[in-house]
């Protein structure tokens, strides 16, 4: 398929941020290198792993700053991965996913979010248990209108959360959101973003690396030298 309206997008607010997007980019150049790779950050950064930097005006230094991955971008699909990814396989399916779904996430393997305070289940009334968090690691998306208004929502949802309890991640807004919205969304197999910092199960090739090793490389193909490939 054609991939020619399609982008990367990462997000670092902080130096710490702009070298770990810089290590997953390397991985992600390697894999697909025509590509287009986009870095939104609070600093200028001059590096040709992106095809394009865009000034983040102002950064919230959180997980929240990842809801306007899609400022100032004109691809029609997009691909934001989170700076601790690693890409040990191309990916060019999960845009072809969003010639049909408007979103494509994984399950986080949190099912549900815990209080920090009161140390019970971050529950959202109305929305059924079995209707799991996603992990906003990595986040195929069509960039529509409708999906931007979507992230602007998550964005409002976060900062209610926050001051309502302790949760102090994205995940459970991310939830909600999804769950108000009318989005198609599909969800991607552990595969495409494998939390190796929890027990997980996997089948095939791991495509998508997601935890802070210094080896994510060499654990990718241990995995999947094990896996048969």
């Amino acid at each position: 398929m054609n991939h020619k309206d399609c982008a990367a997008v990462y997000v670092a607010t902080g130096e710490k941020f702009v070298q770990e997007a810089k290590q997953s980019a390397e991985s992600l150049r390697r894999q697909m290198p025509n590509l287009k790779i986009i870095l939104h950050s609070d600093r200028m950064v001059e590096s040709s792993l992106f095809d394009q930097v865009i000034k983040v005006d102002q950064p919230h230094y959180s997980v929240i700053d990842k809801t306007n991955c899609y400022s100032e971008v004109s691809e029609n699909r997009l691909l934001f991965l989170d700076t601790d990814t690693f890409v040990a396989e191309p990916v060019f399916e999960i845009f072809d996913l969003l010639n049909r779904f408007e979103l494509a996430v994984s399950h986080a393997p949190w099912r549900i979010s815990w209080d920090r305070k009161t140390k019970r289940k971050w529950g959202i009334e109305g929305i059924p248990e079995a209707f799991s968090e996603p992990n906003t690691g990595v986040i195929g998306f069509q960039n529509t209108p409708k999906v931007q208004l979507a992230f602007r929502r998550w964005q409002e949802l976060y900062e209610m959360h926050r001051q309502q309890g302790s949760v102090m991640h994205d995940q459970p807004a991310f939830r909600q959101t999804i769950w108000e919205s009318d989005l198609s969304f599909y969800m991607l197999p552990p595969e495409y973003n494998c939390r190796i910092v929890f027990p997980t199960f996997i089948n095939g090739t791991v495509k998508i690396l997601h935890a802070r090793f210094d080896d994510l490389d060499r654990i990718a193909e241990r995995i999947n030298a094990e896996n048969g490939n």
